[in-house]
């Protein structure tokens, strides 16, 4: 068993001194390049994020799911969906054309990390909304909520795009 042990052991420092010698060194140019390339990546998706806000107050579902892969995956109200771009659009347009918004309101600053090799990111978002929403019966309700949520974001042929998104609201509406 100790002879099996010592021959594992060895096997393994022979294997770490083979990758160490195989796979390149980084190089502090090259640690600088990636930060770089992180720092503009995190400038973008901060940006789309903006542009996702700004959506709201334009109606405009296609700005809103401009970032958005084809598919993502949804999760909210202890649910998980895979949505489409496709079926998502008419529906958002058809809430965003409901809703006269009066105010969105960062309750933190949008966050945002990146893996290290620049393939994986996540942002948290958390907004208060407030505004007005037509009702099918005639006249308007007032809309209040507090949302947060989280985006998985993934680089796909060098354009970043949301795979996922995790999404809770809290209901602020008045009592009548």
């Amino acid at each position: 068993m100790q002879t099996r042990m010592i021959g594992f052991a060895i096997g393994l420092v022979a294997v770490l001194i083979l990758a160490v010698r195989i796979l390149p060194a980084v190089s502090d140019k090259d640690v600088h390049a990636l930060s770089a390339d992180r720092e503009a990546d995190r400038r973008y998706i901060l940006q789309a994020y903006a542009s996702a806000g700004a959506a709201h107050f334009h109606h405009d579902a296609a700005a809103f799911l401009a970032n958005n892969d084809v598919r993502w995956y949804l999760v909210a109200d202890g649910k998980v969906a895979l949505r489409e771009k496709e079926t998502e659009k008419p529906r958002i347009q058809q809430y965003f054309d409901s809703v006269k918004f009066s105010e969105i309101t960062e309750l933190d600053p949008p966050h945002v990390e990146i893996s290290n090799d620049g393939t994986m990111a996540w942002v948290l978002g958390h907004v208060r909304v407030r505004g007005t929403q037509h009702q099918a019966q005639g006249g308007e309700a007032p809309l209040a909520f507090d949302a947060a949520w989280i985006d998985v974001w993934q680089k796909k042929d060098g354009q970043w795009r949301i795979v996922a998104r995790a999404n809770t609201e809290k209901d602020d509406t008045p009592s009548p």
